[in-house]
């Protein structure tokens, strides 16, 4: 019989991670610090639907990677773009994601 585990989004990100680097993951958080619902991007994605859309305080990156982030969906509007995981999107684009996509 399959064991079942209950999982944290945070432990599904760790998880999603630890991917090789050859795969292209960012994880979009609801809140600052990774918490709230969280979900996993691993290719461009030109919008990110209700759940997520203007609703994203946090960011975890792959090492090595670089995201751009953008206002509006289709990747319209200012964008930001990341090389690492940001904690916090306070003063930078708090509640302000639609889109994203991967620069290298």
């Amino acid at each position: 019989m399959p064991v079942l585990i209950k999982m944290t989004a945070a432990v599904v990100a760790f998880l999603l991670i630890l991917i090789s680097s050859a795969d292209a993951v960012v994880v979009l958080y609801e809140h600052s610090n990774y918490r709230g619902y969280g979900r996993a991007y691993g290719k461009a994605t030109p919008r990110l639907g209700s759940l997520l859309n203007d609703k994203v305080s946090s960011v975890r990156v792959t090492p090595g990677q670089v995201w751009a982030l953008y206002q509006h969906a289709f990747y319209r509007g200012r964008w930001l773009t990341i090389e690492r995981s940001v904690r916090n999107l306070r003063n930078i684009f708090n509640d302000k994601i639609s889109s994203v996509r991967r620069i290298r």
